[in-house]
C-alpha cells in the first residue's frame, strides 16, 4: 500500500516540474508584441475573408451598353426571327405566298427599331416628368394618345 502511494506521489512531483520546465506546456506564453496587444478572441469569418466581387454603382452598365448601341450599325432584333414573323403576318393578311426581297425586310426592321426606340424614349420623357423612374403601361398610352396612333390589341 505504502508503495503506490509513493508512487502516485513521485508522478504528481514530475508532473509539476515537467510544466515548470517545459514552456510548450504552460498555458499563458505571451511574446512582448502580444502582451501590449489586445487579441479578438473572435476567428474572423470566412466570408469577411474572402475577397467580395467587383460591383459597378447601379446605372453605370446600364449607360455603357446605351453608348455601346449608340456606336453600333448593326440591328437590334436579331434578323432570322423578323423576317420569319414579318413572312407569318403577311400570309395571315394574304393568303397567297408573298416573295420578299431581303433589302425588303431590312428596311421593315431598320423603321420598326427606329419606332420602338422613339416610343420607349418618348415613354421614359413621359415617366420622369411624372417624377418616376419606372415607365408604366400608361406612360405608352399617353404617348401614342399625343402621336393620334391607334391601339391594335
Amino acid at each position: 500500500m505504502a508503495t503506490t502511494k509513493s508512487s502516485k506521489s513521485s508522478k504528481a512531483t514530475s508532473k509539476s516540474s515537467e510544466s515548470k520546465t517545459n514552456p510548450t506546456k504552460s498555458k499563458s506564453l505571451k511574446t512582448s508584441s502580444e502582451k501590449g496587444s489586445r487579441v479578438s478572441k473572435r476567428k474572423p469569418s470566412t466570408a469577411t475573408t474572402a475577397k467580395k466581387p467587383h460591383r459597378y454603382r447601379p446605372g453605370t452598365v446600364a449607360l455603357r451598353e446605351v453608348r455601346k448601341f449608340q456606336k453600333s450599325t448593326r440591328t437590334l432584333l436579331p434578323s432570322q426571327p423578323f423576317e420569319r414573323l414579318v413572312r407569318e403576318i403577311a400570309k395571315e393578311i394574304h393568303q397567297d405566298n408573298f416573295h420578299w426581297q431581303e433589302n425588303a425586310i431590312i428596311g421593315c426592321q431598320e423603321m420598326l427599331e427606329k419606332y420602338l426606340t422613339c416610343l420607349f424614349s418618348k415613354a421614359n420623357d413621359v415617366a420622369m416628368s411624372g417624377k418616376r423612374l419606372t415607365v408604366n403601361p400608361k406612360d405608352f398610352d399617353l404617348v401614342k394618345s399625343i402621336r393620334s396612333e391607334p391601339d391594335y390589341y
